[in-house]
């Protein structure tokens, strides 16, 4: 794993793009802090590349809903007190 400042990213764009071609990933810094990964793609990898990072943004997603719902005690809840806590929402909605 490649670590750009941002500001190198910004005043020498050109060493950058030739860093993702070589290294593939490439982790752009701010203040020492990761905010974006860059990775070389080609024309016919896009697609499957931008559906695998969806999924995971979607894995990750349901992980930390089933964390709240651990750290809140909900996790094990019945089926019937599941409806009940839909039923509840839905008469709030009105």
């Amino acid at each position: 794993m490649t670590l750009i400042p941002i500001k190198d990213f910004r005043s020498r764009s050109a060493e950058v793009w030739r860093r993702v071609a070589q290294h593939n990933d490439v982790v752009v810094t701010n203040n020492g802090k990761p905010v974006a990964v860059m990775t070389s793609v080609t024309a016919d990898s896009v697609d499957e590349l931008l559906t695998s990072l969806q999924r995971v943004r979607a894995l990750r997603a349901l992980e930390a809903i089933h964390r709240q719902a651990v750290a809140q005690g909900t996790a094990n809840l019945s089926d019937a007190a599941i409806a009940r806590e839909i039923r509840a929402a839905r008469r709030s909605r009105r």
